[in-house]
């Protein structure tokens, strides 16, 4: 296994420093899960990755940016208000927007273009549904779905119950977890035993080989960081605060989690890990998506208008320079939203 590091705030000199002297080309990746709203938590960590990219030097650095849109299914699948299936919920449309991937994706590129305009930052973005058909990220999932302690480290649940990875159905796109209906996805010698519920298609019980990039293929929330071995020169991944956090029964750090998969994934692949600093929201609580407790970006643009990046990217470098590991949430109120 090779050393894939984890750098805190106040290690992010160290890394600057090592790759500047370098003065070799350096990617960072950063990934985004479109589940909810795009908020301060994911902008203020977007800005630390592309603050680290310029002072590595635009010249030389690059920020990949992903969308995660075929992530996890779940019983969302179904739509209750036009009552059919769809291929995922986060396709379903959203607020005049085809998806929730296309709202994210619109939002960032947004962002992104405006927050240029202060620092310079090369960036390409893709969606999950284009980096996940690449052989590399195929060869990641099968060296998981045949490692023996997969399961346990991304779900804490013994060998043998899940395997966290769907197949969508080739013909109308849809997919689902192992807990629904009692179905269970089997993995033997390459291939993923599935089938597909919607009633309204013809195919029922269907095979995928793991490296057929023809089948779209949905993983749990934990395998999200194999998009990097989509991108061979990708040399670190940036992630928010709540990373550091326990997570699942093991309670064992998300970040420590992602770097026991991406070992097993590829143990070549020498990539690290920059976790930013948590932000709490009001009453201390981490500030995600799931909570839905962030100022999301909707709100900041009526804030700030399009004022909105340069306000985040002096919040994020007064935020670097003190090298705050937490950022309570009466600090985003003086400093930000004040």
């Amino acid at each position: 296994m090779t050393n894939k590091k984890i750098y805190d705030i106040s290690q992010l000199k160290d890394f600057l420093s090592k790759h500047i002297q370098g003065n070799k080309e350096v990617n960072l990746a950063f990934g985004l899960r479109p589940s909810g709203i795009v908020h301060l938590g994911n902008l203020f960590t977007l800005t630390l990755a592309s603050e680290i990219v310029n002072k590595i030097g635009p010249h030389i650095s690059n920020l990949a940016l992903s969308i995660l849109d075929l992530e996890r299914p779940d019983n969302r699948d179904w739509d209750s208000t036009s009552k059919k299936y769809v291929k995922h919920y986060r396709d379903l449309p959203c607020e005049g927007y085809s998806s929730y991937a296309e709202r994210a994706r619109v939002q960032l590129e947004d962002f992104m273009e405006k927050l240029n305009k202060e620092i310079t930052v090369p960036f390409s973005l893709k969606m999950l549904s284009e980096l996940q058909r690449d052989s590399r990220y195929r060869k990641g999932l099968r060296n998981i779905l045949e490692n023996e302690k997969s399961s346990e480290i991304i779900t804490d649940i013994p060998k043998g119950k899940k395997i966290e990875v769907y197949p969508l159905c080739k013909s109308c796109g849809t997919s689902y977890t192992n807990t629904v209906h009692g179905k269970i996805n089997k993995y033997e010698n390459g291939f993923i035993l599935t089938t597909c519920l919607n009633p309204s298609c013809e195919i029922k019980d269907y095979e995928v080989n793991i490296l057929d990039p023809t089948f779209d293929i949905s993983v749990h929330p934990l395998m999200g960081a194999l998009r990097d071995l989509s991108c061979p020169m990708v040399d670190a991944h940036v992630y928010g605060g709540d990373y550091f956090y326990p997570h699942g029964e093991t309670k064992e750090p998300k970040i420590e989690k992602i770097k026991k998969i991406m070992s097993i994934a590829d143990s070549k692949k020498n990539l690290d890990f920059i976790v930013g600093p948590t932000i709490f929201a009001k009453g201390r609580e981490k500030m995600s998506k799931s909570l839905h407790n962030g100022v999301d970006y909707n709100n900041l643009k009526k804030l700030f208008g399009e004022d909105y990046v340069k306000r985040i990217l002096d919040f994020t470098t007064d935020v670097l320079e003190k090298e705050y590991s937490v950022v309570d949430f009466a600090v985003v109120q003086e400093n930000l939203l004040g």
